[in-house]
């Protein structure tokens, strides 16, 4: 079946002023937000930018390439040939890429990553791609920390990026797009809601690609109102990360190659020429994942939330491990500190249950 590669085939040598941007491009802006621009992309304070193609050249010309050229245990090895197949292309190469930023920060639990793009079409269109939760152990917990927190730090700089981009020297908008995956799509949906309201006016298009939604009380507020019509959220069969929450706007099913929870990996989601390729629902697991979900987070306050997070964590961090990889690299050394960290917690908890008596 049809993927992103095979996208660029068709299309790639189209230009985006004879066929319009959509949301296969999208999703491709967004699935590249993940390569590791750092010393590629000019920074929102350098207040510049590079050509798409020319970018290209630039990451494959460091030394380092294939240790940048890996994202994490959990991000598709061919994005790098993604960024070369489509940035190479007719249809993106002249595409100005600026305001990178990636901005991880353990003392606050924060995981803050975005790029954007100047579309070459001479609207002055510019999409903003919100990266999606990386290989960083604090990256994870600032995704828990939202079953607790009404916002988290990652969010608040969704709203500051957004914001200078639109009112950037860099290049002109008139018009925004945001869009990510993962976490990210939460990310450019927050930042389109709570932006200013000059700015808001400027978002045409708002795209969620299998991230998580908000609570139905953040979902009546009237900057989540104003937005709604102009959010499309997408998410596979068998979807975790997607279902968390609610969401407003449409609600679509993708078609994917892979089986379970690879799904949410977007090079899997199967095309029908410059679409999706569409189901009627998901699958009984996502639906089962969803209904226990709910029931779980109705059964805690945002005190047991927390609480349950930071414990979780603390088992985790105990193993010295910063990523994912590490993690999965560790062998008997990590699995015997999380062990430990275990069973120092369960004699603990054991200690305050049933206390000594003297």
């Amino acid at each position: 079946m049809a993927d992103l590669f095979d996208y660029i085939k068709w299309r790639g040598d189209i230009s985006l002023s004879v066929s319009p941007f959509c949301v296969i491009d999208a999703l491709i802006l967004c699935q590249i937000s993940y390569v590791r621009f750092d010393g590629v992309v000019p920074g929102r304070e350098e207040r510049a930018s590079i050509r798409a193609d020319s970018a290209v050249d630039k990451f494959f010309s460091f030394p380092d390439v294939e240790k940048r050229s890996y994202s994490g245990v959990l991000i598709n090895p061919r994005t790098t040939e993604l960024f070369r197949e489509a940035f190479k292309s007719p249809r993106f190469r002249d595409i100005l890429i600026f305001a990178y930023e990636n901005d991880t920060k353990e003392e606050s639990v924060k995981q803050f990553s975005a790029v954007s793009f100047l579309l070459p079409d001479k609207t002055k269109t510019i999409f903003c791609a919100f990266r999606g939760t990386d290989d960083t152990i604090v990256g994870w917990k600032e995704d828990f920390t939202m079953a607790f927190l009404p916002v988290v730090p990652a969010q608040q700089s969704a709203v500051d990026y957004i914001q200078f981009v639109s009112e950037s020297k860099i290049v002109k908008c008139k018009r925004l797009i945001a869009g990510g995956h993962s976490k990210g799509g939460n990310l450019a949906v927050y930042a389109s809601a709570f932006c200013q309201d000059k700015t808001r006016r400027k978002i045409t298009s708002v795209y969620n690609f299998d991230g998580p939604g908000f609570s139905k009380e953040k979902l009546e507020s009237p900057q989540f109102k104003e937005i709604g019509s102009r959010i499309s959220s997408y998410t596979p069969e068998v979807s975790i990360v997607g279902m968390l929450f609610e969401h407003t706007g449409k609600f679509e099913i993708v078609a994917s190659t892979e089986k379970g929870l690879t799904q949410h990996d977007p090079l899997s989601w199967k095309l029908d020429g410059p679409a999706f390729m569409l189901l009627q629902d998901t699958s009984s697991s996502s639906k089962f994942f969803d209904r226990a979900m709910k029931k779980f987070l109705e059964d805690m306050d945002a005190n047991k939330r927390r609480s349950f997070v930071d414990s979780f964590f603390n088992v985790i961090e105990s193993s010295n491990a910063r990523t994912l990889t590490d993690l999965k690299n560790g062998g008997f050394e990590t699995s015997r500190a999380i062990l430990s960290a275990i069973i120092k917690q369960t004699v603990s908890g054991n200690r305050k249950k049933h206390p000594v008596r003297e």
